[in-house]
């Protein structure tokens, strides 16, 4: 009976979603424990981001307040809002991970941050003394901060250097998130861009729905460095930022695998996870930013070749963990099975 009156009382939020009651209606409490619900919601949520961002609710949550700092101004005018808020999330996620922070902590003031070598932001307060990119503005920032300097000894240890000038690219509309993206706790419900360089974005926080102010900043020192190369000497490639990808991670870690093209996407097969040696498949699809499970090979096996040949893919011989294989099976993308192929005259791997 209960449930019967529950998912009425779903079907009828659905059918009553607006611009003004969405917010609300993802605050209620206990929402989470209904993930389809959560989905639809914040699904509507994204899709009408750029009037929701308007309403005096959402202004009304706590605001995570931040701004990045850049090297060049191409790489301000390339960057993309849902990669950057993806990584500021990720910064935030870490502050609760190491410090136990509960969320005034995070929303009491205007956080620093700088993209370091790792691909991590970073706060600025730990950018070492006399990098090139600790100019005034950082230093008046690391005057300003009232942080506990001791407790950088139990911090996540990054490459604390910053990155040459490089963009963010992130393919994937924020509404064709996974389900394992989809965490209760934490996840980036919505973003766009508010103003020049500027980005909103509605979070959930450990559970909290909050908004995040994310401002790119141009951080270039007051005196130019007397090595630096004049601008007009320099080839134009070096001009330019480095464009690079926030990848999907596989569903598991694992190593000597056989890689191929597969109708442009990666196809990655088998290999070992530690000790064990793998059947499993999976093709990173470039365009969406996603990795897909594919029909598992019919032996598992690591330290080998795949090849494709007339749009069929071959996993030829490896090693099972204990033994070379002389095996060789074969995968058509129409039926999307592996079927088994004459075996080698010789068992092989690492070929």
């Amino acid at each position: 009976m209960m449930d019967r009156v529950m998912k009425e009382c779903t079907r009828h939020f659905i059918r009553n979603l607006n611009v003004d009651n969405c917010i609300e209606t993802r605050s209620l409490p206990g929402i989470a424990r209904n993930k389809t619900f959560v989905g639809q919601v914040e699904e509507y949520i994204a899709q009408h981001f750029e009037e929701v961002s308007k309403s005096k609710i959402l202004l009304s949550l706590p605001c995570v307040r931040i701004e990045v700092l850049n090297q060049t101004r191409q790489e301000m005018s390339l960057v993309v809002g849902e990669s950057v808020c993806q990584l500021v999330l990720d910064w935030v996620k870490r502050q609760y991970d190491e410090e136990v922070t509960n969320i005034d902590s995070v929303t009491e003031k205007t956080h620093l941050l700088y993209l370091a070598l790792d691909n991590s932001l970073q706060d600025c307060s730990e950018l070492p003394t006399g990098e090139l990119s600790d100019t005034e503005i950082v230093q008046d920032y690391k005057k300003m901060s009232n942080k506990n300097h001791n407790n950088h000894k139990s911090r996540r240890k990054g490459q604390l250097q910053p990155a040459k000038p490089r963009v963010l690219m992130y393919s994937r509309e924020i509404t064709q998130r996974t389900e394992t993206e989809k965490e209760s706790d934490w996840n980036l419900i919505a973003a766009a861009r508010v103003g020049d360089h500027t980005f909103l974005a509605l979070v959930n926080l450990n559970g909290h729905l909050a908004t995040m102010s994310v401002q790119l900043r141009l951080n270039q020192p007051s005196t130019p460095s007397p090595v630096s190369t004049p601008v007009a000497s320099r080839p134009a490639s070096e001009e330019k930022p480095d464009l690079y990808c926030v990848m999907a991670n596989m569903s598991s870690v694992k190593c000597s695998v056989g890689c191929a093209n597969l109708n442009g996407t990666l196809l990655v097969c088998g290999g070992y996870d530690r000790a064990e040696c793998l059947k499993v498949v999976e093709s990173y699809e470039p365009d969406s930013n996603l990795w897909m499970t594919l029909a598992p090979m019919k032996e598992a096996r690591g330290r080998f070749a795949i090849a494709v040949v007339k749009g069929r893919v071959y996993a030829v011989g490896g090693s099972n963990g204990t033994t070379e294989l002389a095996t060789v099976e074969m995968y058509d993308p129409d039926n999307k099975k592996w079927s088994r192929v004459t075996s080698l005259p010789l068992a092989r791997c690492n070929t």
